[in-house]
């Protein structure tokens, strides 16, 4: 029988881990500097991030998730990261690992963490980690979670250097967030996260829109294309749906780009609906 506390469940979800950043790492290569990645380890599963050239305080805002992972298992295991320097013609060099036993997470959805890497390594790494059951409620209020992974055959805006400086603008309603700038890219990846908070009916009612713009600092800011996307044909029944669609520049296609928008729920109304998940499970 389960219990009705959430530390308990053993309803099935998912662990997704936002890689914010990383400071004063250890210098492997000659030249002073690293190339890091990370790789997480979570019951005898792996997963590994993009790599961050030549930098010892290196910025990812990339997420990572396993899934078919219960509460119970999430803080039996605990959740363990390793740091290394990506070599190209030898072994890649250790540059640190850290562990945490995600304890935060039994009476916390999210939790930010700044893991410092053990001895005899340096540097910290920046974490923002949440647990999300599958079983999500599908009304009352929360967070549109959409993530910006990449873009492709982009058009070139920038005449001089044949390539473009994009970022990427979402507008739902009348809000409006923005990514980082990926400078001098055609083919630009960002794996970063936006979210409009409100409640879900008004959120999914009102789609999604975004731009692909290229920043000019002496100019306009020029449009690469644009792509809107009507939320309720596959949110109405689920709780998360990826794309991968063409951008439009003055109705032809150019290039294409690929994201996925999530549903989550407020902390207290998740609680709730878990708790009432769980009382029926007794």
């Amino acid at each position: 029988m389960l219990g009705n506390t959430i530390s308990g469940a053993t309803l099935p979800g998912r662990l997704r881990i936002v890689l914010v950043r990383a400071e004063n790492l250890m210098a492997s290569d000659l030249n002073g500097k690293s190339d890091p990645y990370v790789k997480f380890q979570f019951g005898g599963f792996e997963q590994a991030s993009s790599v961050v050239h030549k930098n010892l305080d290196p910025v990812w805002n990339e997420t990572l998730e396993f899934a078919g992972v219960s509460k119970n298992q999430m803080l039996k295991h605990g959740l363990k990261l390793e740091v290394w320097d990506k070599d190209y013609y030898s072994k890649h060099d250790p540059l640190g690992n850290a562990t945490t036993d995600l304890a935060e997470l039994d009476t916390h959805s999210r939790h930010e963490y700044e893991l410092k890497l053990a001895d005899p390594f340096k540097g910290s790494v920046f974490i923002d980690v949440t647990w999300l059951p599958d079983q999500l409620p599908r009304a009352g209020p929360g967070r549109l979670c959409v993530l910006i992974k990449h873009a492709v055959e982009l058009r070139s805006a920038d005449h001089l250097n044949g390539k473009a400086d994009p970022y990427v603008l979402v507008r739902c309603g009348g809000e409006e967030r923005r990514s980082s700038v990926r400078p001098h890219k055609l083919a630009p990846v960002w794996n970063e996260p936006v979210e409009f908070e409100g409640l879900r009916e008004d959120l999914v009612r009102r789609g999604l829109t975004l731009m692909v713009m290229d920043k000019d600092h002496y100019n306009a800011n020029d449009t690469l294309g644009e792509v809107s996307v009507n939320l309720w044909e596959k949110l109405k029944e689920s709780n998360s749906h990826g794309y991968d669609m063409p951008l439009l520049h003055r109705g032809k296609p150019k290039g294409k780009i690929l994201f996925s928008v999530s549903w989550e729920p407020s902390e207290g109304h998740m609680r709730s609906r878990m708790d009432s998940l769980l009382h029926v499970a007794e």
